[in-house]
């Protein structure tokens, strides 16, 4: 199960690194080059970026419903979901966008105009993917400590349980402190103890 959380999580944390690059530096840097030159530079880089985001984001998602599936916690179910939703949001939101952006007779406004469009609605993928990363790395954390909380636990009750031996287990020297001298004779089993006469 373990081995599922790690890669949920490494797939997640490189998607949300990739796609906030791309919100903050790539596109930012291509858009301030002119429409011409950012246009020619986005089709490329939309392709090789689909390339490599998708099979994240699918890799994640499955990673996650697997986790949650052995008894990760519900956590996992969400961060799933988070991650999974930027193919769906791609594919219904996002991709008239890019359809147009790839035109023939796109002209410079309107390829300014969507250039500024697609950044936002990329933004959204950016977001799902790190609160995504947010709760799969609180999750993370969350079994780490557990361990340790179980051993001071068994610690605690090993310790109460050595207080607390029965007397049967106790060492022999301890019963014999508290055994009574003999009152009677060894040999004829009769009192020691006089009476009066």
């Amino acid at each position: 199960m373990e081995i599922f959380q790690f890669l949920a999580a490494f797939a997640c944390a490189l998607f949300a690194g990739a796609a906030l690059y791309v919100n903050l530096v790539e596109h930012p840097a291509r858009v301030s080059c002119g429409v011409t030159v950012a246009l020619a530079q986005w089709a490329p880089s939309y392709q090789r970026a689909t390339r490599m985001q998708a099979p994240l984001a699918v890799i994640g998602l499955i990673c996650a419903l697997i986790a949650w599936f052995e008894g990760a916690g519900y956590w996992w179910l969400i961060g799933a979901i988070l991650l999974g939703a930027v193919v769906p949001f791609t594919f219904l939101v996002i991709m008239p966008t890019n359809q147009r952006l790839l035109a023939p007779d796109l002209d410079s406004a309107e390829a300014r105009r969507l250039l500024q469009k697609w950044n936002a609605l990329h933004g959204v993928r950016t977001a799902l993917s790190l609160v995504a990363l947010v709760i799969f790395l609180g999750a993370c954390s969350h079994i780490n400590h557990a361990p340790r909380f179980a051993l001071a636990g068994c610690d605690a009750r090993r310790t109460a349980r050595r207080r607390a031996i029965p007397c049967k287990q106790r060492p022999t020297t301890q019963r014999a402190r508290h055994t009574k001298a003999p009152t009677g004779c060894p040999q004829t089993g009769r009192s020691l103890c006089r009476g009066p006469s």
